[in-house]
C-alpha cells in the first residue's frame, strides 16, 4: 500500500531538485564543459517540449519554437550569474 504512491514519482524529479541539477549544469558549462550544456537541454527537453505544444493548431510552428526556446536556453546558460 505505502509504495503504491511511490509508484507515481518513480523517475521524476521535483522542481526544486531540477533547479539545484540546472545550477550545476549550469556552472560546468561555463566552466568549458560542453557536455553539460548537452545534459541541460536534453534534461529540459520535456519542458521546452510542453511549452511549445501548447501552440495548439500551430503544428507547424511547433519544431521552430523549439529550436528558439534551446537557443534561448543556451543563451541563459551562457549569461547565468
Amino acid at each position: 500500500m505505502g509504495s503504491e504512491g511511490k509508484k507515481d514519482n518513480v523517475g521524476k524529479i521535483d522542481e526544486k531538485d531540477r533547479d539545484v541539477r540546472n545550477r550545476e549544469l549550469i556552472r560546468r558549462f561555463r566552466e568549458g564543459d560542453r557536455g553539460a550544456l548537452n545534459l541541460l537541454l536534453e534534461e529540459n527537453e520535456g519542458l521546452l517540449k510542453k511549452a511549445a505544444g501548447r501552440l495548439k493548431g500551430y503544428q507547424y510552428m511547433k519544431e521552430d519554437l523549439l529550436q528558439e526556446a534551446r537557443m534561448e536556453m543556451i543563451q541563459l546558460a551562457a549569461d547565468f550569474d
